[in-house]
């Protein structure tokens, strides 16, 4: 059950982020998402209290509660998307940190220790560095690129499901 909750927690967190560096940017206007954005808001405060009922307290850092109040925060940040977007990534990277922790421990409570041995095998490194090399390719392109918004758009699924597949299995690795 909480292994639901955090991924429906994670896949919201990130719809809302991408709203915020949207608004922020002029993407897209707040009367646009308004509404959205505080529905998103409330769904996440609501997750977070179902995940802390099963016994793990994740602590909302986002105390913008309507894009009204993140307006007032981005106009004193830098011009332009990455002053925006690498806000709104260190917001969250403590909760997403938490996510990671959460997601690693209970794949490893439903594996024996033989089979977390044999996952690792050398051709399951070869596996990681290949999915490493991927993800790179993916941020380059998105780095080097215009209109970085669109492209990240356009990686988005693929790129969140790889980026998630890489930080579990490192995850792993270190436990």
């Amino acid at each position: 059950m909480i292994v639901a909750l955090i991924e429906e927690l994670l896949t919201k967190i990130q719809q809302l982020q991408l709203i915020m560096i949207a608004v922020s940017t002029g993407e897209l206007k707040i009367h646009e998402k308004e509404k959205e954005y505080t529905l998103l808001y409330e769904n996440i405060t609501d997750l977070m209290e179902s995940i802390e009922e099963e016994g793990v307290y994740i602590e909302n850092p986002n105390n913008f509660k309507s894009l009204s109040d993140w307006r007032d925060r981005w106009s004193s940040l830098k011009s332009g998307y990455a002053s925006k977007a690498g806000y709104i990534h260190d917001l969250y990277t403590n909760v997403l940190n938490q996510i990671d922790i959460i997601s690693c421990q209970h794949y490893i409570k439903e594996k024996s220790q033989e089979e977390l041995v044999d996952e690792w095998q050398i051709s399951r490194f070869e596996y990681l560095i290949a999915k490493i090399k991927q993800l790179k390719l993916t941020m380059l392109s998105v780095a080097t690129q215009g209109q970085p918004v669109e492209l990240v758009k356009s990686e988005d699924e693929g790129y969140k499901k790889l980026y998630w597949e890489v930080r579990l299995q490192i995850s792993i690795l270190q436990k």
